[in-house]
């Protein structure tokens, strides 16, 4: 594009797939899903890079402490409390009155890793949820809020979040990078956090679909 200015370029991993050159609508079928993920899920490469050449090693060794309390927790068999943000899919969400999303799949793969029993308690709006929070009667709280409640004498406060995300901008070619109004698919304090940060003179308008929004 004649608006835009190369500053460096970086090498690329090439990715190579093998095909008889006679396969030519294969060829093709394969360019398309190709550009397909690129659209969808434009962080493949980084992706498959990391699953199959990057870091193996996991940090699975427990404190002594910490130890000591599981070893607790099994012994007294110990059903952990669990309870998440019913309005923030896809990291969580309830469906036919369970709970789904990539958060609740993370806890659940972590207990039954520990070797522990758990429920989910039931919040079928944001009001419930927070009710829970401070009402004490939950032991894990799963989101990925950024607020630090005070529960009784307990303040409670998030770590960074272990799980990132993109975020993605879909505007004309020719767009000026003087960005005077912003159409987004929710109003959350995160997307707030994001737009202040980037386009702190933007008018902001949220949308509710992604049709809307387009």
């Amino acid at each position: 594009p004649k608006d835009e200015t190369i500053i460096e370029n970086f090498g690329e991993t090439l990715y190579y797939i093998m095909v008889r050159k006679e396969d030519q609508a294969f060829i093709d079928d394969i360019d398309r899903a190709i550009d397909l993920m690129n659209i969808e899920i434009p962080n493949w490469r980084s992706d498959l890079y990391a699953r199959y050449y990057g870091a193996q090693d996991m940090n699975n060794k427990l404190t002594d402490r910490e130890q000591a309390l599981l070893e607790k927790l099994h012994e007294e068999k110990a059903v952990i409390r669990a309870v998440l943000a019913p309005d923030s899919a896809p990291y969580s969400y309830y469906e036919n009155g369970e709970c789904q999303g990539i958060t609740a799949d993370i806890f659940k793969a972590t207990a039954e890793r520990l070797g522990l029993d758990y429920e989910f308690l039931p919040a079928a709006t944001k009001q419930e949820y927070i009710d829970i929070l401070t009402s004490g009667s939950a032991d894990v709280w799963l989101d990925s809020d950024t607020e630090n409640p005070t529960v009784g004498e307990t303040y409670y406060r998030t770590t960074e979040p272990y799980l990132k995300t993109t975020v993605s901008m879909l505007r004309q070619r020719r767009a000026s990078s003087q960005i005077k109004k912003l159409i987004v698919l929710s109003n959350d304090r995160t997307v707030k956090e994001l737009v202040s940060a980037n386009w702190p003179n933007a008018a902001v308008v949220a949308a509710e679909t992604t049709e809307q929004c387009v």
